[in-house]
């Protein structure tokens, strides 16, 4: 079975503040919990550092012209970059839509146009299918790949985004 968890705005800086939670195993069995990511990838990880990664994901975001209830789709495996990217969509109001990997070109083409999504974020995965669907995606401003070089590199987008809480109202 997978867990699903749902976070108000407040929710969300509480459960990531530095102060919230102490830097500890918490940190390490929530994420591993929420996502099935495995341990090795998240050792080390801390609150403060989630918050400071999942700000720049939501500084990137709106730069790429990501508003309050935009919708921004995924096409990813199990990896950290997910958890940045869940909390990071979350701090810009938007709303996030996962698509499972496995799924085939026409079904991720369907899904994207359907959710008129304005954001396409990728992982090594996806790009076979999203390089042959690219030009059936009207709504998708940007296209953004994690661990390859084929989009806009999300490293890159993450190292020219500020780190600082984005001042986004939300209702």
């Amino acid at each position: 079975w997978r867990a699903t968890a749902v976070f108000d705005r407040a929710e969300l800086e509480l459960l990531i503040s530095a102060e919230a939670i102490p830097e500890d195993r918490q940190v390490l069995n929530a994420i591993m919990f929420l996502t099935g990511v495995r341990f090795g990838e998240a050792a080390g990880l801390r609150w403060r550092d989630l918050d400071e990664r999942s700000n720049r994901v939501a500084n990137a975001l709106i730069k790429l012209g990501v508003r309050p209830g935009d919708r921004v789709a995924y096409v990813l495996n199990n990896c950290i970059e997910l958890v940045e990217l869940y909390f990071g969509i979350a701090k810009t109001g938007a709303i996030s839509a996962g698509i499972l990997p496995r799924s085939v070109a026409r079904e991720i083409a369907y899904v994207v146009n359907d959710l008129g999504a304005k954001v396409l974020v990728v992982g090594p995965e996806a790009v076979p299918m999203i390089s042959e669907i690219q030009g059936e995606l009207p709504s998708v401003d940007a296209i953004v790949g994690i661990g390859g070089d084929a989009f806009l590199p999300y490293e890159s987008l993450l190292s020219d985004a500020s780190a600082a809480a984005p001042n986004v109202p939300i209702d």
